[in-house]
């Protein structure tokens, strides 16, 4: 602009007619690209959030619900970098350290643990004897940390595309089991297909979990032609392990990935890590069942811990809960399919997964579970003895843990006893799940149940919670803990019900797998102490003072916080609105608390404060009756 300018103000003085006001024009320019380059520019509102996906969506946009949605993903913001490829940010969820890449979340500590964690163990667990395998992107380094602690793996190798997301893992090293820090892990800088095309190496176990297939390029790794790459890397009897989201897809969608990766390997049967993610476990020859080699394995380290901490299970039956569909009706999905399949050169599943980009799935994993169960596809070849009700059992139970509403037959005992009290606890009803256990109770299996009819009894402020808390105590020390503390909080036991919160919130800090629900609900009651016993206020705000693990709950860990000071007068308050700043949330009744809290203890910020809470109320709608008294 300022070239411009010039040259047209030369122009001029050399008496040029057609010059005219040119000078001001560029000057105009000029100066708007210098205030420009000043500006704020896109926040992690614009830059990490799910707008780039279409996946907002507002109820009544007002602009001050407008302003509290920006405040929000700007305060998650832990870090941020433009990478070599791609923009990337550590964002601090109510599930944990979330990563995300180009305003899209790719991944959670905890909230994925469960496809992260199990996705390549699943594999592990399968194969007779795994010593190497290959994951494709590192993301939280879970799947990769869990991978290199398997005894007879030798050899982990990572192929990540971004460079970037190493701080990723770094930062979530609580749940990958200090990945970076594993000699047997070698992270590789690269394309994935590329390394299968070109590298000479051979693993006993590959898994492939990239983003979302509608995003640009990413299709690419659910073609047949990556598929035969993956079969061409793959060690004699190696097993691959492909996710596939079973979220806003239809059947038809799925129905083309199966008969994709069935056009390559001779068998693929189905697993679920979450009630919406598919594993597709493939291989060049059927999977063996041996019962009582499984049982023993499901046993020994890493896989207790994993199964315990990612699925919530502890044996065989847990592990096999989460198995879908045989080979068979792969085979006769493929069949059907008339030899379609996703390639390279037409790649059907990028746009079929685009069209249902944000909207309610119209598959789910209910419907491909009836269908196999009503063909007598839904159990595994196992070759030994197997509790089949268990395994009902404990799938039913990991659907409401998850909060859905489990879906079984309707006819076995197990079902028809437990399933109001897992449809209530799905549903957060915690007074209705323990109204239906006493009504015909049984005996609660595995940490799943106990910590479920725990909670339950423990809000019923029934004493029976007592022999579930010592059961459930050597499994998961936080939850047993968490839920004595609401137990002794319908006693009225303040002092004891600190002494539990302590211990639970404690082990929080350390121990990223305790159940977030649970733990959330835990800090509604310990907001509530400080009004009960106001000597608690004071020891309630050291305790939640420091994080949890991984971020877990850092909002409402916060929000808790100043519940508590307020409790304790202006200068606790004053403290503990710090973590929220600069990006206070936008609401009127936290608004009103910071500009009281600021005056009262003349901060420097009181009038930004003021003005700010009255900026809100301007923008608010009045009520009918103000101003008109009683």
């Amino acid at each position: 602009g300022l070239v411009i300018a010039l040259a047209a103000a030369g122009r001029e003085r050399r008496g040029s007619r057609s010059a005219g006001a040119r000078p001001a024009w560029a000057l105009a320019l000029a100066a708007a690209a210098v205030a420009m380059a000043f500006a704020k520019g896109p926040t992690a509102a614009w830059r990490h959030s799910p707008i780039g996906a279409g996946r907002l969506e507002f109820n009544s946009p007002t602009p001050n619900r407008l302003r509290e949605w920006a405040r929000t993903q700007r305060r998650q913001l832990r870090w941020e970098a433009d990478g070599r490829e791609s923009s990337v940010a550590l964002l601090g969820l109510e599930l944990g350290l979330a990563f995300a890449v180009n305003g899209k979340v790719d991944g959670s500590a905890v909230g994925d643990s469960a496809t992260q964690v199990m996705g390549g163990l699943v594999g592990a667990i399968l194969h007779p004897l795994p010593k190497s395998a290959l994951v494709v992107g590192l993301g939280t380094g879970s799947t990769a940390g869990w991978l290199g602690a398997v005894p007879s793996i030798e050899r982990v190798d990572v192929v990540e595309l971004e460079p970037a997301i190493r701080h990723v893992a770094q930062e979530c090293a609580p749940v990958n089991r200090d990945v970076l820090a594993n000699s047997r892990v070698r992270i590789l800088s690269g394309d994935a297909r590329e390394l299968l095309l070109t590298s000479r190496d051979r693993y006993d176990v590959i898994f492939s979990e990239p983003s979302n297939p509608y995003r640009a390029g990413v299709s690419s790794l659910f073609t047949q032609e990556f598929y035969r790459a993956v079969q061409e890397r793959l060690a004699k009897g190696g097993i691959f392990v492909q996710w596939l989201q079973a979220y806003e897809v239809d059947g038809q969608t799925v129905r083309t990935a199966y008969a994709t990766l069935a056009s390559v390997f001779p068998t693929v049967e189905t697993y679920f890590s979450k009630k919406q993610d598919l594993l597709l476990v493939a291989s060049d020859s059927p999977v063996r069942y041996p019962a009582d080699a499984l049982r023993a394995r499901v046993r020994e380290e890493p896989y207790g811990s994993a199964l315990l901490a990612a699925w919530r299970v502890s044996d065989l039956e847990g592990f096999l809960s989460h198995f879908l569909a045989r080979d068979s009706l792969t085979r006769s999905i493929a069949r059907a399919e008339h030899g379609v399949v996703n390639t390279d050169d037409r790649n059907l599943v990028e746009f079929a997964f685009a069209r249902c980009l944000g909207r309610a799935s119209p598959f789910s994993t209910d419907e491909l579970r009836e269908t196999a169960a009503a063909r007598g596809e839904d159990r595994p070849g196992v070759e030994g003895s197997l509790d089949w009700e268990n395994v009902e059992r404990q799938r039913l139970s990991s659907q409401a843990a998850e909060g859905f509403e489990p879906v079984g037959s309707g006819s076995s005992a197990v079902w028809n006893r437990r399933a109001p009290v897992f449809a209530a606890f799905a549903g957060g009803r915690l007074g209705d799940a323990a109204h239906a256990f006493l009504a015909d109770p049984w005996e609660p299996q595995g940490a799943l149940e106990l910590a479920m009819v725990g909670e339950a009894l423990a809000d019923a402020g029934d004493p029976r919670i007592l022999t579930v808390v010592q059961a459930l105590e050597p499994v998961e020390s936080a939850e047993a803990q968490a839920i004595l503390a609401r137990y002794l909080w319908t006693r009225n036991d303040w002092q004891g019900c600190f002494k539990a919160t302590k211990a639970a919130f404690e082990r929080y800090r350390k121990d990223p797998w305790p159940d977030a629900a649970l733990m959330k609900r835990l800090l509604a009651i310990a907001a509530s102490l400080p009004s009960k016993d106001p000597s608690l206020a004071g020891p309630l705000d050291e305790l939640l003072a420091s994080r949890f693990s991984v971020n877990l709950l850092d909002e409402d860990r916060n929000l808790a916080r100043l519940t508590i000071a307020q409790n304790r007068g202006p200068s606790a308050v004053s403290e503990a609105l710090q973590p929220l700043e600069p990006n206070f949330p936008w609401s009127g009744e936290f608004l009103q608390l910071r500009a009281r809290a600021y005056q009262e203890t003349n901060d420097p910020r009181a009038e930004m404060a003021r003005r700010e809470a009255e900026e809100f109320r301007s923008r608010e709608a009045s009520p009918f009756n103000t101003g008109l008294g009683k």
